[in-house]
């Protein structure tokens, strides 16, 4: 039985990629530095995934045989795991890339240390543009000449797309498993064509989809996919809605998120050579996928952390000064972000943390902060100018009251 090490046993690590390594039989070690998550996986002993295909019919599927680690409370027996393992697979956010890398360095020194030459492969996976170059970087900076040799010939990092939609399960599916992740019916991975170490006649998981060039389909994911789908969580939760259905179906909302697609389709076309205008059939898949009230994913679960969502290399940003650079003016996507700096959860850190930003220092000091803009460079000035002037649309506040207060 081959064994792989899933990084991360949040919704798309256990709800995802652990669930594909368990349909081929794979021995799953979860990896996470929940401790809480960790403990409740180790003692229920299974967990359950609700499959939900586009015509509403529903597979169940309960996880069983595998074991958890907490990263540093067992980080022994974390660190053993990975050099014995066949693959190792992340999926965590990009607040985890260090500590990640960190651990495979240890781990690869622990195997050349016990001289194995057996190759596997780290799949780096995250919703994030640039996820490989970050990785590579922050582990080839720690190795000297002989290291670098072996992690390319014996453990190469692999770059992998986190596609399938895992949301957090309704009531209903919370009361068959408090562990359950609820998510569509996506059953591949997409991989790096060429970056396998193995050799002829080595047979990789069936799962696995084979692209050419991962970093251009990730920027279409991150720079355009998830540009409509933060777009319905952000307008959503303003105007009250519940759930990515609500909003896809919302007259506003939709309009507005369409709106931004288009601009930040056009932005990243240019730049990758996609057909233009966009396929009128994409666009029916992407509102048929988004109108299915089967899915009903929340705008809190997807507009979650928007410190991180509306920074610089994220799914506003990114495409707004793409936009600029091929001429256009990004208006929506820039509108979009800025209900994004109304974005409330009082259970989200993110959330709560911006809101207090925004009142320690101003919005307008917040904007250039979270969305790491230079205002020196014309292009972040117009993206600034276009997120500050909405943002004063949207809010309540009416300066005009300030002009008639008694000093």
């Amino acid at each position: 039985m081959e064994k792989v090490v899933v990084i991360g046993a949040g919704r798309s690590g256990r709800g995802y990629v652990g669930e594909l390594y368990d349909l081929e039989g794979y021995e799953i070690t979860y990896a996470d530095i929940d401790q809480e998550l960790v403990d409740r996986l180790n003692g229920q002993g299974y967990y359950t995934v609700f499959k939900i295909d586009e015509d509403g019919s529903e597979e169940v599927r309960r996880i069983t045989g595998y074991r958890a680690l907490h990263t540093i409370r067992d980080h022994k027996a974390y660190i053993d795991a990975i050099v014995e393992a066949d693959y190792v697979s992340t999926a965590t956010f990009p607040d985890g890339f260090d500590a990640i890398s960190d651990d495979i360095v240890e781990a690869l020194r622990e195997r050349m240390k016990r001289g194995i030459k057996r190759p596997m492969a780290i799949t780096v996976g995250a919703n994030y543009v640039g996820v490989y170059d970050y990785y590579s970087k922050r582990i080839g900076d720690q190795l000297n000449e002989e290291e670098r040799e072996y992690l390319n010939t014996y453990m190469p990092l692999v770059e992998s797309i986190i596609r399938r939609a895992s949301s957090y399960p309704t009531e209903a599916q919370k009361k068959v498993d408090e562990l359950a992740i609820q998510g569509d019916c996506l059953n591949t991975l997409e991989v790096e064509r060429n970056a396998f170490r193995f050799g002829e006649g080595h047979v990789l998981p069936k799962f696995f989809k084979m692209v050419d060039n991962v970093k251009r389909e990730m920027i279409i994911k991150i720079w355009i996919g998830n540009t409509l789908h933060c777009s319905y969580a952000y307008l959503g939760q303003y105007y009250h809605l519940h759930s990515s259905f609500e909003a896809a179906v919302n007259d506003y909302v939709s309009k507005c998120s369409y709106y931004a697609c288009e601009e930040a389709y056009n932005a990243v076309a240019k730049q990758l050579g996609l057909p233009m205008p966009r396929p009128v059939k994409e666009w029916q898949g992407i509102w048929t996928y988004y109108r299915n009230p089967s899915l009903q994913d929340t705008v809190l679960r997807i507009g979650a952390d928007p410190i991180r969502k509306l920074s610089r290399n994220e799914r506003f940003i990114g495409p707004a000064l793409m936009s600029l650079e091929n001429g256009d003016v990004p208006v929506f996507i820039c509108r979009n972000a800025a209900y994004g700096f109304v974005f409330t959860n009082p259970e989200d850190p993110s959330a709560c943390r911006l809101q207090e930003m925004i009142r320690e220092q101003g919005i307008e000091k917040t904007i250039v902060d979270v969305c790491q803009l230079d205002l020196s460079q014309a292009g972040d000035k117009v993206v600034y100018d276009l997120i500050l002037q909405s943002y004063k649309e949207i809010i309540s506040y009416n300066p005009t009251w300030y002009l008639f207060v008694e000093k």
